[in-house]
């Protein structure tokens, strides 16, 4: 087969893994030509985050119980994604948004969220120990209909978060997590 030919196919089955970085394909040892067969392994969680480009949108995905830690991404924007009991310790989620995303039980301890902005999310005992939210925004999401929308950190840990220029906005649970840390 034609090297411009593997190319094509090994772009189109990259993109369809959702991966920018092109798979390796091979002609069968059989010898029979024109067949190919496709020569990558499915992504873990953590990789297809990592593969994600900055900007990236990902709606209703669910992590829930994944183990993702030291995930790396590129300010990505999480709408309606669960990551219930999710292990995202030393993950960097900088400048990444989430909107109505479920992160209870989640394990942030050291995680970077420098920058991130949570609204209408539900962190209740979520554990952010020692997790660094430097000019991160916790808030809510406007639906109209007050109460809805807000974001809950009710029972969530912050002892040793880096919590400098934080900025909350009608956040259920604020005023209790904070006074737990001294």
């Amino acid at each position: 087969m034609a090297q411009d030919a593997r190319s094509i196919v090994a772009k189109w089955v990259a993109r369809e893994h959702g991966t920018d970085r092109p798979q390796k394909i091979r002609e069968p040892e059989s010898g029979l030509a024109g067949t190919l067969t496709l020569m990558a392994t499915p992504l873990n969680p953590r990789q297809r985050l990592a593969a994600l480009q900055r900007y990236a949108a990902l709606s209703g995905e669910d992590f829930t119980g994944q183990n993702l830690v030291s995930a790396r991404t590129s300010q990505l924007r999480f709408t309606r994604c669960s990551f219930v009991a999710a292990d995202l310790r030393h993950a960097d989620l900088d400048g990444c948004s989430f909107r109505f995303c479920d992160l209870s039980g989640a394990d942030l301890r050291g995680a970077s969220l420098r920058g991130a902005h949570f609204a209408g999310c539900d962190l209740r005992g979520a554990d952010l120990r020692g997790a660094d939210l430097t000019d991160a925004g916790l808030g809510r999401v406007n639906t109209g209909r007050p109460p809805y929308g807000l974001t809950d950190i009710t029972g969530a840990r912050l002892e040793g978060a880096i919590l400098r220029d934080v900025r909350h906005d009608d956040v259920i649970g604020w005023r209790s997590a904070v006074d737990h840390i001294g």
